[in-house]
């Protein structure tokens, strides 16, 4: 996973040396209650949407508390060997959103991205 970005911010995501993907919801302020998460990966302009993976628009109500928030999108597993296949361009977008799924916490600030290959 060489060549990941990954900006400050309230919702950013990590990676390790076994793949793997952690959305962390960095809430420096008062407790913001529940609010929907959306995670997304982008693959070559097809979106799909955690936490089913389906290209269904969908998000996650978690409890927003001060500090972080730290959920699994992605568990650690064993990449497979493609052999001389490589796939480019893959980037996983995290957001927390307002109660009305239409703006994003934090503005522009407020949405992570994560690419690799």
């Amino acid at each position: 996973m060489d060549g990941a970005e990954q900006p400050a911010g309230p919702c950013y995501a990590q990676h390790v040396r076994l793949p793997r993907a952690k959305a962390i919801a960095c809430n420096d302020g008062e407790t913001l209650g529940f609010r929907p998460l959306a995670v997304v990966l982008d693959v070559q302009g097809q979106y799909w949407f955690w936490d089913d993976w389906t290209q269904q628009v969908d998000s996650v109500v978690i409890d927003v508390p001060t500090g972080e928030t730290s959920l699994v999108v992605i568990p650690p597993f064993t990449w497979p060997e493609t052999g001389e296949e490589t796939l480019t361009g893959l980037w996983f977008y995290g957001a927390i959103l307002d109660e009305t799924m239409t703006e994003v916490f934090g503005g522009e600030a407020g949405l992570a991205r994560f690419a690799f290959g």
